[in-house]
């Protein structure tokens, strides 16, 4: 019985290891949440290899960008691209990956994209949420002291 519970927890634990050695592999994040249609958007990180693999998804997943990118010396890299004016409106996703020792190291993060014209502030403070929508009409401002309680 010893024998079992001994093999399971090296298991676990090198389960556990090598999945946290992956996660920190590569970063990725945009410069904004929501952007509009025709803004320019900058994808950042950082990766443990020189050579980046940079994905960006739409909300149908098709891929309207891919490229290669080289880290400089610190392991930090950037990409600036423009969101087409007609762009499909929703959520995008930013797929950066890196191989390390032929096991590839994948990251996402996603933004949203609204239609041009459409308050950037205002969605992005909708979709972060947190606060009582009803509260919020009752009381007529999201800062009333009653709300903020």
């Amino acid at each position: 019985m010893s024998i079992k519970l001994f093999m399971i927890l090296i298991l676990v634990t090198s389960l556990g290891i090598s999945s946290a050695s992956a996660q920190t592999g590569i970063t990725v994040e945009t410069n904004f949440g929501v952007f509009q249609q025709g803004q320019a958007v900058m994808i950042t990180g950082n990766a443990e290899e020189k050579s980046i693999a940079i994905q960006v998804k739409d909300p149908t997943g098709i891929s309207i960008l891919v490229r290669t990118l080289e880290a400089d010396s610190g392991g930090n890299f950037n990409l600036e691209f423009r969101i087409p004016q007609t762009a499909t409106l929703g959520d995008y996703q930013v797929v950066a990956s890196i191989v390390v020792g032929d096991v590839p190291i994948i990251n996402t993060t996603t933004f949203e994209v609204v239609e041009k014209g459409e308050k950037v502030e205002q969605v992005a403070k909708e979709k972060k949420g947190g606060g009582c929508l009803i509260a919020t009409a009752a009381f007529g401002s999201e800062m009333a002291p009653q709300i903020q309680f």
